[in-house]
Formats: C-alpha cells, sequence, structure tokens
C-alpha cells in the first residue's frame, strides 16, 4: 500500500510536468512547477534511500 501512494506522487508529479509544459503559462509559473516537481522527486527519493538503509541496518543487525 505504501508503494502506491509514493506511485501516484511520482506520476501526479510528472503528469503535471508534462501538462505544465503544453499550456500557455508563463515561463516563470513553468520553473516553479518543473522546480516543485523536481523537489517532489528528490524528496521521494531520499525517503526511499533512507528507508532501504535503515532496512539494511536492522537486517545486518539481526
Amino acid at each position: 500500500m505504501k508503494d502506491r501512494i509514493i506511485l501516484v506522487i511520482v506520476l501526479a508529479s510528472v503528469l503535471g510536468s508534462s501538462a505544465v509544459s503544453v499550456s500557455s503559462l508563463s515561463y516563470t509559473m513553468k520553473s516553479i512547477c518543473y522546480a516543485l516537481a523536481a523537489s517532489i522527486m528528490v524528496a521521494v527519493g531520499i525517503h526511499a534511500l533512507y528507508t532501504y538503509l535503515k532496512k539494511r541496518k536492522i537486517e545486518k543487525a539481526a
């Protein structure tokens, strides 16, 4: 279930970026949307890396 939530967040970010790229928004608004999508991707990546390392540390200790 947790993976589905992350998948939905990533999918919404990617689809939002593509929707913004074809719209007639100003360059500033497009840049803000792209930066927001990129920061979401980075946050999801950091969270996944933290979870992986935490799980690996628990498995090593056992």
